[in-house]
Formats: structure tokens, sequence, C-alpha cells
């Protein structure tokens, strides 16, 4: 017997069980993932992290420039006003203050007082800071709380919308 024919072992098998041997199914092969799904799963944790990093880092950020964001939105859905306060028009402006307590008097429409309940004094100083007055096609202004020794303990703050 020669080296070769050790290597291969089916040489030394007759010829209907070569035949046999090479009709056989070859043992079941472990495959990964597809591409497809392993971009799946890397889109969906993305999808889902993106989002919770944001919340998270929204969390972080000090009540001021909250605060300004959601008064810059509001006065955004003010730039067109109705000609008289309309029920829809008020849920438009309050849905921009989610994280806050939020009141709107619409009086002397189309000029709207936001006012915010129960800040407490950290978030006053902050919110006179920098949401005092926000200039635009629409004015944001703060009424009262001209300095930041007016906060107290817990604080109402109202701005006026002006278009």
């Amino acid at each position: 017997m020669s080296c070769i024919e050790l290597d291969h072992p089916r040489v030394l098998l007759p010829p209907p069980a070569q035949q046999a041997w090479r009709l056989a199914p070859a043992a079941p092969v472990r495959r990964s993932l597809p591409r497809l799904w392993i971009l799946m799963w890397v889109l969906g944790l993305l999808g889902t992290a993106i989002p919770a990093g944001n919340q998270w880092a929204s969390s972080l950020q000090s009540p001021g420039p909250t605060i300004r964001h959601e008064l810059a939105r509001a006065a955004a859905e003010m730039r067109a006003p109705a000609p008289a306060a309309r029920a829809i028009d008020e849920s438009a402006l309050l849905r921009h203050f989610p994280q806050h307590h939020a009141t709107l008097d619409t009086r002397f429409w189309p000029v709207a007082v936001i006012t915010l309940h129960g800040l407490d004094r950290a978030a006053c100083i902050d919110a006179t800071d920098v949401a005092g007055r926000i200039d635009g096609l629409v004015v944001v202004q703060l009424q009262g709380y001209a300095a930041p020794t007016d906060c107290a303990a817990v604080n109402d703050m109202s701005w006026r919308i002006m278009p």
C-alpha cells in the first residue's frame, strides 16, 4: 500500500462504495447569521440607543436651556396666529412644555402669556439668565424677575409671547 492510498481512504473501497461515498450528503455546516440579520440587529440597537441617549443628555441639561428651547418652539407656533384664540391654538402652545406644569392666558390674543408653575430657585435663576428675552419674528419676554435675587424657593414664572 502506498502513501497516496492512505491519504485517500476512498481508493481502498470497491467501486460501488466509492460511488456511494460521492453521493453521501456532507455533514451539515454551521453557517453564521446572514449579513442582513446582523445589519438588522445593529440598526435595531442604534434605533433604541440614540433616542435613549438623547433623553439621557436632555435630562442632564440645566433647566434654563430647556425652558428657552420650549419657549422658542411655542413662539414658532405663534408666527401666524389666528384672529381669535381657539382651543386648538391653546393646546398647540401648551404641548411644547411637556416637562413643566404650564398654563396659558389668551385674554389679550394674539399676545399670549405662558406661566410655568413650581420652578425651584436654581431653575428660576437659570431661566432668568438664559431665557429672559428671545428676539425674532416673535418676541418672548419674561415678566418680572429682573434679577436673580427676585427668585424665591418656588416660583411661577410668566413669559409674554408677542407676534
